[in-house]
């Protein structure tokens, strides 16, 4: 919510661009999610830097976004732009105006994506961002910039607190960073995150034990839920 508004992102295909080619758009509402209208685009799948030199994946234009204010007053949207890394990590674009203009769209740091970021700035200061593919991960800085990151890896986590049937599994079981790059069928990687107290954030993500195909009903199996304290 800013200035009485609440916020929004969407995304979509105009008339003009190709398959899976998206723009990102900001609507507001002053009736509490009645009614919505369109504020600006936030940023569009042309003016997305090019990674010619990185291997695989393919653009998909920026669409499941986060948004953020910033102490300064400045709001961020941290952004999705394609599946998988390095190829596409999270970009960035920032307003100055409460979102009616925005900077072009810009990596926010290499190594931190792919998929659908959850950003939250806690009481404390500290930014909070969530997400991957592969691997899940909580991401923490003191940074407004966000040009630097501490990296709390949330897989190996799991698969060292879980039981063995609860494992993720990964492409590399005897790699060192264990849980780091679980493969897409054990977790869509989608993440959510809330501040339940100041400096103490909930961290929901699913682990998919039977690919992306919904589960049986009777099934016990379940998504997991992390607890962090920030210190």
């Amino acid at each position: 919510e800013l200035d009485g508004k609440w916020l929004y992102t969407i995304y979509g295909q105009l008339d003009r661009s190709g398959r899976y080619l998206y723009d990102l758009m900001l609507v507001s509402s002053v009736d509490h999610g009645r009614t919505w209208e369109y504020v600006s685009t936030i940023a569009s799948y042309h003016d997305v830097p090019p990674r010619a030199d990185m291997p695989g994946g393919n653009l998909e234009g920026p669409d499941e976004a986060s948004l953020c204010l910033l102490s300064t007053g400045e709001l961020v949207c941290v952004y999705r732009v394609g599946s998988g890394l390095p190829k596409w990590p999270y970009h960035i674009s920032r307003s100055k105006d409460g979102g009616k203009t925005w900077s072009k769209p810009a990596i926010m740091c290499e190594g931190i994506g792919s998929v659908e970021p959850s950003l939250k700035r806690l009481a404390t200061g500290t930014l909070a961002l969530s997400g991957g593919r592969p691997g899940i991960h909580l991401w923490l800085t003191n940074d407004e910039g966000m040009a630097t990151w501490h990296d709390v890896n949330i897989g190996a986590h799991h698969n060292a607190t879980c039981e063995a049937d609860e494992k993720l599994q990964v492409t590399t079981p005897d790699s060192p960073a264990i849980g780091e790059y679980c493969v897409d069928s054990q977790s869509t990687c989608y993440t959510e995150i809330c501040e339940i107290a100041p400096g103490r954030v909930l961290m929901v993500y699913d682990r998919s034990p039977f690919g992306w195909n919904q589960g049986p009903m009777e099934s016990n199996e379940r998504s997991m839920v992390f607890e962090v304290e920030i210190a």
